[in-house]
């Protein structure tokens, strides 16, 4: 059975970066919505020409984890367009969860040469977990929380603060 959780996330994901690259955008930033944003983004959206900026996991780590596409900006050029043009199509005809990282690598590779790839400080991509002492920093301008990430009591603290303030919003 070919599991699609989230496929049309994924799909969507995509369609929309390569739709607002299509318009003329300078660059597009994604952040997935399991992201508490807690400081000033002015790094992260700074970008160079052709580039992609995104968390980057090293040469050790396996090809559907080279990247964690829940946050990423990437600049508008030919170069960037045509990477995600090719991504678009891979995922298209790929349902598989977790096909969205691998196939970003997967493009990204074949348009190395043209596509800058700037690797995203950990800061801006703090992906917590239980097991690390380090997890959900206070020097982190974002804490992307994974499902299994939710009920560690330092990324409670800092959602219930920003819930509660919502929930007095309305």
């Amino acid at each position: 059975m070919i599991d699609t959780r989230g496929f049309s996330y994924i799909l969507y994901r995509v369609k929309l970066v390569k739709d607002l690259l299509d318009s003329g955008v300078t660059n597009v930033a994604w952040v997935d919505t399991d992201v508490i944003v807690r400081s000033d983004l002015s790094d992260f959206l700074e970008i160079g020409k052709s580039s992609l900026k995104i968390l980057y996991r090293g040469r050790y780590a396996k090809p559907d984890s080279k990247f964690n596409a829940g946050i990423f900006n990437l600049s508008n050029s030919k170069a960037t367009r045509e990477m995600v043009y090719e991504w678009y199509d891979r995922i298209s005809s790929n349902s598989v969860w977790g096909m969205g990282q691998l196939e970003l690598w997967n493009s990204y590779l074949n348009h190395k040469d043209d596509v800058h790839l700037d690797k995203l400080l950990t800061k801006f991509n703090d992906l917590g977990g239980r097991d690390k002492p380090n997890a959900f920093s206070d020097n982190s301008v974002m804490w992307h929380c994974k499902k299994n990430h939710f009920d560690n009591p330092r990324f409670q603290k800092e959602f219930l603060f920003y819930l509660n303030i919502v929930d007095h919003l309305f």
